[in-house]
């Protein structure tokens, strides 16, 4: 039964994670679901009925708590049929097919995130292979949410001369400063530079740098620059 699997999932992942009943709520409520910590009870006991619009919430509550992954509805169901209806179930593919313009990106997605010209030039950049590497270079125990907020600003220069001497997403760069310092590459700097000059700057970023390298995973990096 559905709700069976998918509650055993979600309280695999809880547990896993040491994420209370309670935060767990909290993260579904946050997405318009009025879960309490009994209510996720139920759920992980498998009597909560679950439709398409619940596990799209389980699947951005669980990105939300827990450390950064990436759960999908079809993480949570496999192969099983997701009631969309009173009277109508379908497959995970049945429903993306439904979705999808023909370009890999859903319709009501692409239309409300960006433009035809921005989508296109998305798609002919898209590196499957950066793609995982940034996956595993994400600091442990840091959330999705987490990520974005933190690389939202996007990377400095001084961020991205580190990225490309370390062979890394310039994100990457961002996501270990603030785990290693509480604060950006830069702003780091400008903390242990003796004096406010350029040179000082850039020699407390060089150490910083080599400080970052010890501890971003292998499994990280592409090639490093020369030099």
């Amino acid at each position: 039964m559905l709700s069976v699997t998918v509650g055993q999932k979600v309280r695999e992942y809880r547990v896993a994670h040491g994420i209370t009943q309670d935060e767990f709520a909290r993260a579904g409520r946050a997405y318009g679901l009025n879960w309490t910590a009994s209510r996720v009870s139920e759920l992980e006991s498998g009597t909560l009925p679950v439709d398409l619009s619940t596990l799209i919430v389980i699947a951005l509550a669980m990105n939300t708590v827990g450390p950064f992954s990436l759960t999908t509805v079809r993480t949570l169901v496999g192969d099983s049929l997701v009631p969309v209806t009173k009277r109508w179930s379908a497959s995970v593919d049945t429903i993306s097919g439904l979705l999808s313009d023909g370009h890999g990106l859903g319709a009501a997605e692409v239309g409300a995130v960006v433009p035809d010209a921005e989508r296109a030039a998305f798609e002919r950049s898209y590196d499957p292979e950066r793609v995982a590497r940034f996956m595993q270079g994400v600091p442990p125990k840091m959330t999705m949410v987490e990520v974005a907020d933190l690389t939202a600003r996007g990377a400095t220069l001084a961020e991205k001369r580190a990225a490309k001497r370390l062979g890394v997403d310039p994100q990457l760069v961002i996501l270990w400063a603030w785990r290693e310092w509480g604060t950006s590459l830069d702003g780091r700097a400008q903390q242990l530079a003796v004096s406010d000059t350029p040179q000082a700057r850039g020699h407390a970023t060089r150490e910083l740098v080599a400080a970052l390298d010890a501890v971003i995973p292998t499994a990280a990096r592409a090639s490093r620059a020369d030099g």
